[in-house]
């Protein structure tokens, strides 16, 4: 099983017929094609038929499943919310609003010369206007035993609470990485009263972005809740023959019979070299969606799209840009002419402590940073500018400046 972008690639089932013909024959006036059944895809396809009952509108998809919540996973998993009430849409859903479903099919060559996409069941399909709508795919180790865990997809949940069930108590279980996803493992494994050791290659979490004071603010808390915490410390390899028992890093080795892996997440855009389109760490889209070429648009998690507010090309890469992106290019598409400029914001808590990210936070970026509070003080905030105005933000235990900083970077 391969792992693409929001989804796993599975063997297709035996395809069924499209409904979707050559131009000219159908009786709808547009074809839309939307690549990805995730929030923004869904969102793009929702505000499509919303705005026309008329345009013919076809979803691929590479999950077998209809949208879910990647947001509820990590509630899923810590029993707060039963596994049904994850999904945002179920099967009839598609049927209902004339919107045709692909599920487990992948679309592997986009012709835009001709306005035909390929699948991977070898079906081309052709549209008048296309949406890229991918996802990311998670990082992986170089290898792997069976206690290994990620936490991206539904797939990833269910094998991940399955290895949670076989657990004794106690049980030491490690986490490896220094971002978002490696925060949910903590959250998760604590609430399992699991013996937690954490590992990352920088001196904190997300290194790239904070401060020194900011990376210690949080590296206490996780010491404070009687968590092992090991900065730089790079893998090396993991330990036991068929399941795991431990993980060896160049700081020291630690046992472990859960290791939840959260070191990042990529594009899934290798498939588009050969496209035309103008990639760069995304598919590079202006504020309206719009790519390159003519009557294509990407959004979501594999949109560089263009931040108004930074005036910087950036993946956005939260749930809610991604659903306000597939609106825009669907009021687009339809010959609106609406622009994304929503400050994007990801707001998380690692065991009480508030974690913030506001707007453009790209260090290279950005002409200055300047810090409010302190590690004494228990808070600490950064704020990212470029030509003297402010573009971005985090807050470490700082949640009361949210507002303040949320209006300085709209202008």
């Amino acid at each position: 099983m391969t792992r693409q972008g929001n989804n796993c690639f599975r063997d297709n089932p035996t395809p069924s017929p499209s409904p979707f013909v050559a131009k000219g024959e159908g009786k709808h006036d547009m074809k839309i094609i939307i690549i990805g059944g995730g929030i923004a895809g869904t969102a793009c396809a929702e505000e499509l038929r919303k705005l026309s009952s008329e345009v013919e509108i076809a979803i691929v998809s590479e999950e077998h499943t209809p949208l879910y919540s990647r947001i509820l996973l990590p509630f899923y998993l810590k029993g707060k919310v039963e596994r049904e009430r994850v999904f945002l849409k179920d099967e009839n859903w598609y049927a209902e609003n004339n919107i045709e479903w692909l599920p487990g099919l992948r679309v592997e060559k986009i012709d835009h010369k001709n306005s035909f996409v390929e699948l991977t069941d070898g079906r081309e399909l052709p549209f008048d206007k296309l949406v890229i709508a991918g996802g990311r795919d998670t990082r992986a180790l170089p290898e792997d035993l069976r206690g290994v865990a990620y936490l991206w997809m539904l797939d990833d949940a269910d094998h991940l609470l399955q290895l949670i069930s076989e657990q004794p108590r106690p049980c030491a279980v490690g986490v490896y990485g220094g971002g978002l996803i490696a925060c949910e493992f903590i959250n998760i494994f604590q609430n399992f009263n699991f013996e937690i050791t954490v590992a990352f290659r920088g001196p904190g979490f997300w290194s790239r972005v904070l401060d020194k004071e900011s990376s210690e603010l949080i590296n206490r808390h996780l010491i404070k809740n009687n968590i092992k915490v090991l900065p730089e410390a790079k893998f090396i390899s993991l330990q036991g023959e068929k399941e795991l028992s431990g993980v060896e890093t160049d700081k020291e080795n630690f046992a472990c019979k859960i290791l939840g892996v959260g070191i990042g997440l990529e594009p899934d855009i290798s498939w588009l070299q050969d496209s035309g389109l103008n990639v760069g760490k995304g598919i590079k889209v202006n504020e309206k969606m719009k790519t390159n070429l003519p009557n294509i648009f990407a959004i979501g998690d594999t949109a560089e799209v263009f931040d108004v507010h930074s005036g910087h090309q950036r993946i956005m890469g939260t749930w809610t840009a991604a659903q306000f992106q597939g609106r825009i290019a669907a009021q687009n598409i339809l010959g609106q002419e609406e622009v994304f400029d929503q400050v994007t914001s990801s707001t998380m808590n690692i065991l009480g402590l508030d974690v913030i990210f506001l707007g453009d936070t790209d260090r290279e970026w950005a002409d200055e940073v300047k810090v409010e509070g302190s590690l004494e003080e228990g808070g600490v905030v950064q704020i990212f500018y470029k030509k003297q105005k402010a573009i971005g933000a985090t807050l470490i235990n700082r949640n009361s400046e949210r507002a303040r900083l949320l209006a300085e970077i709209k202008g």
